[in-house]
């Protein structure tokens, strides 16, 4: 998968920053301490950076005479100042926004004299254009009861400008009251869905939840509220990552580039990377490439380029913005540059070069049962290595030859550090666990997929369960094992963007069931039926039983809407329940979006450390389309029962059904909605065994049941 962060979206602003220093501030009578109200009020200003901000225009308003209005360009924002203020008298902000559907936006708060940005919020999608108030608390904005509050931002995350307009801000004592409105009345309740039993049984289907399942791809010390189990050092450019230079090779995801990563300083990258994992208490997974080249650097560590223009002629795209020398390595006629030298941007790389920075990793973090890296990843997706780092592997990597060095460098890690787990084969998607490189490559050219000749020279046996038998035997022969956790990545093809249009949306809904329903074809190019989890569970069970299973990247996308958060939420469970080792999702989600929310919600729902259960339960929902619906026991005897309404629109009665679970209690409900915000709604009492409430459209209900399992 090409390197790719959600935390690269940029965001479109508009700044409520704090600014005119030495001025008072006067509440209203009700509590509230009015921002702008037809004009900036108590001591609150214009402080720049949009290009265009009119305080007094008189359309669109949504009460009394004039709103602000925005135009603002990519990155742009509003900016409105103060001088620093306490907020324990106030709950939230709250403010009237009036933009097109389309436009994405965020809210983040701002503290002390160098205006902090504190964790972002995503706001719900505007509502046609129409106005639409928001509530958020500070408390989610981390300034609840803050001497220093300079402010507030909100961003856009397409990074395209926007028009907007703003009214009616606040600071105010509570926070309920989020809501669409037409025309300043509120808005009709939505239409009430047909029922939905959920059943869960406390004595059957009961298997350990790996807690590892929780895990992400370069989480920063942002994430510690999520408790990441597993932090995973992974992607593209961690294939061609030079120790020495402390230098990546970012390949095809942009402009085949090697390029410096901060400080000279040999491993720096990788052992800051470890610094934040042990802050955070995770465990973290490091790859250590495989392909043969690293990265190079140029004189001063300049960046290099593998195909330059100036070398190899003119090409269809080159780096306009930083490197107009780097291209692509495609022509003009459109047809790939052959004969390249890779000794242009890279160098030549092996495992006596890669044992020296494992050897750096030991001395430096101790071994791995000492405290030190425990987990080695062979690399990124081999499977494509011709596609993503063609400068170096343009005839793509047959089977026998990722063997041995597979073999090579498993055996090299091992030797410096017995104590360490190595992972692999860290293969490309659902063809990956078919097809080598080299299959794949001659395919994409205009072959016939039907007859691979790697796989045909291999007795025509996929490229996975060929390198399980391989490394088995190995095992059988030597007595060592190289492998100890076999490693897969999939996504969905056609439902990890950012797209959010209503076809999207409910195909995302749906295609959650490629991870495990043996019935369900992908909507997608691949067009066939998947059963991921499933497929790659048996594939170990036959070919290395023992093996542990990672699943090691994977991404639903629409981080910024509740539509990517209920598939997030999905897909936690599914691995839960599915009983997968360790997952790591790519990337690590940025704090304050509703993908954010759904790790916290199974992981610490309450800021307090209270998560889902360990033990998962049969759980029945008649259609995990709309309605998905997962449970577990905790060790404290608590039946957790995360329910996903995917629905776009509507109100869903729910009852669940408690067989086998004698409640000593009400349950508990923690919920995330259109809020953007994990909040604990009122009590449900559990009666006969059940428990009703309604779910709004697009929520994550999480039902805490203090109980003990009945016995038979």
């Amino acid at each position: 998968m090409p390197f790719y962060s959600s935390a690269t979206t940029i965001l479109l602003a508009a700044y409520i920053l704090t600014g005119q220093p030495g001025q008072a501030q006067t509440a209203d009578p009700a509590g509230t301490l009015t921002i702008y109200d037809d004009a900036y009020q108590n001591g609150w200003s214009f402080g720049g950076w949009a290009g265009s901000v009119r305080p007094d225009s008189p359309d669109p308003v949504h009460a009394g005479k004039d709103a602000i209005s925005v135009s603002a360009g990519p990155y742009e924002a509003l900016s409105l100042r103060h001088a620093a203020f306490e907020t324990t008298p106030y709950q939230a902000v709250s403010f009237w926004l009036r933009a097109k559907p389309e436009t994405k936006l965020k809210i983040q708060a701002l503290l002390g004299d160098k205006a902090q940005p504190q964790p972002e919020v995503t706001l719900a999608a505007p509502s046609g254009d129409l106005w639409r108030r928001y509530v958020v608390p500070l408390k989610t904005l981390g300034a609840d009861a803050r001497p220093d509050m300079v402010g507030f931002w909100i961003q856009d995350a397409g990074g395209k400008g926007a028009v907007f307009a703003v009214d009616d801000l606040a600071l105010v004592t509570s926070a309920a009251g989020d809501g669409a409105t037409e025309a300043g009345m509120p808005p009709p309740p939505q239409a009430v869905l047909p029922a939905v039993t959920v059943t869960v049984d406390a004595l059957l289907g009961r298997h350990p939840i790996s807690p590892g399942i929780y895990g992400v791809n370069f989480a920063g010390p942002e994430h510690a509220l999520l408790r990441i189990p597993f932090n995973r050092n992974g992607g593209d450019t961690e294939t061609r990552y030079n120790w020495k230079q402390n230098a990546h090779s970012i390949g095809n995801d942009w402009y085949y580039e090697s390029v410096p990563v901060g400080d000279a300083v040999p491993g720096k990258q990788t052992d800051d990377f470890i610094a934040t994992s042990k802050a955070i208490g995770a465990q973290s997974m490091v790859t250590i490439p495989l392909i043969g080249w690293v990265a190079k650097l140029g004189p001063n560590r300049d960046k290099l380029a593998s195909f330059s223009v100036a070398k190899y002629g003119a090409q269809k795209e080159v780096d306009t913005k930083d490197m107009p020398d780097a291209g692509k390595g495609v022509k003009l006629d459109g047809s790939k540059i052959t004969g390249n030298d890779p000794n242009d941007a890279s160098t030549p790389s092996d495992p006596e070069f890669m044992r020296g920075w494992v050897q750096h990793l030991v001395a430096k973090w101790g071994r791995a049962d000492k405290g030190g890296v425990r987990y080695y990843l062979m690399d990124n997706e081999p499977n494509i290595w011709h596609l993503t780092h063609h400068d170096v592997d343009p005839a793509g990597i047959g089977m026998d030859e990722y063997r041995d060095r597979l073999f090579a460098y498993a055996a090299m890690v091992k030797s410096v550090d017995p104590t360490a787990l190595v992972v692999g084969p860290e293969s490309w998607d659902f063809l990956g666990a078919k097809y080598s490189d080299a299959d794949i490559l001659q395919a994409s050219r205009g072959g016939d997929w039907k007859v691979m000749p790697d796989r045909h020279a291999h007795g025509d046996q996929d490229f996975y369960p060929w390198i399980l038998d391989q490394l088995r035997a190995y095992e059988k022969k030597t007595g060592h094992r190289l492998v100890d956790v076999a490693s897969f990545h999939y996504y969905p093809q056609d439902g990890n963007s950012a797209d959010v249009s209503t076809e999207t949306q409910l195909k995302r809904n749906r295609n959650t069931r490629s991870l495990w329903d043996p019935t369900y074809k992908a909507e997608s190019w691949v067009n066939d039926i998947i059963d991921m989890l499933p497929r790659m569970k048996t594939l170990v069970k036959e070919h290395y039983p023992g093996l542990k299973l990672a699943y090691t990247e994977y991404n639903w996308g629409a981080d910024d809407f509740l539509n990517g958060a209920t598939a997030q939420a999905d897909v936690l469970g599914i691995l839960g329940r599915e009983g997968i080792d360790i997952a790591t999702r790519f990337c690590a989600p940025i704090p304050g979006t509703p993908v954010f929310h759904a790790f916290q919600i199974y992981r610490n729902y309450d800021g307090r450390g209270g998560s889902f259960g360990t033990t998962s339960l049969q759980t029945k929902t008649p259609n995990p389309d709309t309605l998905a619906a997962f449970s577990a026991q905790r060790a404290d005897g608590a039946v957790t029962v995360m329910v996903v309404n995917k629905v776009l629109t509507g109100r869903t009665p729910l009852t669940l059904r408690l067989d086998h679970v004698k409640a000593s209690g009400p349950a508990q409900v923690w919920q995330l909605n259109s809020r953007n915000v994990i909040e604990r709604l009122a009590d449900a009492p559990c009666r006969a065994g059940q428990v009703a409430a309604v779910l709004p459209a697009q929520s994550i209900s999480l039902f805490v049941i203090p109980s003990r399992p009945a016995s038979k």
